[in-house]
């Protein structure tokens, strides 16, 4: 993995990048007979943190992945490869010292079966006032685009783990936060 980042104070910004590359070669018994497989992930990960004034901050993350995978199976070999996409953007607006109004965007573009493919949208937003360093109220807005689920594949080895979440539906969560 290659993690690189470069602060720029006066403007109040960090840019931050991670590179990422795995490989593994094995052979498995599958039906008592050989299978050997070769898999290589590539991932990019950029970072953006945005906050020039203070009154307003904004954060984005990204997250981009390449995956091949080569199988030999006795004299026959397949090849296959995809990538998966990610993206989060946070923004906050603090208008008065003791209040936040904020939105969280999050985007996925992830493959499902074949060459279909899935395009997942949440969306949340909300307003936080910190009465006192010991309470805090919350008024959340949670998943705005009503998503019912979201399915991502995972590659592992050999085999394909494909998962499913089942979401809340849009909803309105009211909360008071006690510290002590």
């Amino acid at each position: 993995n290659l993690n690189g980042s470069k602060n720029f104070h006066d403007i109040k910004t960090l840019l931050s990048l991670s590179a990422g590359f795995s490989s593994s070669k094995n052979r498995q018994l599958r039906q008592d007979k050989p299978i050997t497989y070769n898999n290589r992930i590539w991932s990019l990960s950029p970072v953006i943190n945005i906050s020039p004034m203070d009154w307003w901050s904004l954060r984005t993350i990204g997250m981009l992945e390449f995956i091949s995978q080569k199988t030999m199976f006795e004299d026959m070999s397949d090849k296959s490869s995809f990538h998966q996409f990610r993206f989060d953007v946070d923004f906050s607006i603090l208008p008065f010292s003791k209040l936040e109004l904020y939105y969280n965007l999050m985007y996925a573009n992830t493959p499902i079966s074949g060459a279909e493919r899935k395009n997942s949208f949440f969306m949340d937003c909300g307003i936080r006032y910190r009465m006192t360093n010991r309470v805090e109220f919350n008024l959340d807005l949670q998943n705005l685009a009503n998503q019912r689920t979201y399915m991502f594949s995972q590659y592992r080895e050999m085999d394909k783990v494909e998962s499913t979440y089942f979401i809340r539906p849009r909803n309105i969560l009211i909360s008071c936060i006690l510290s002590y």
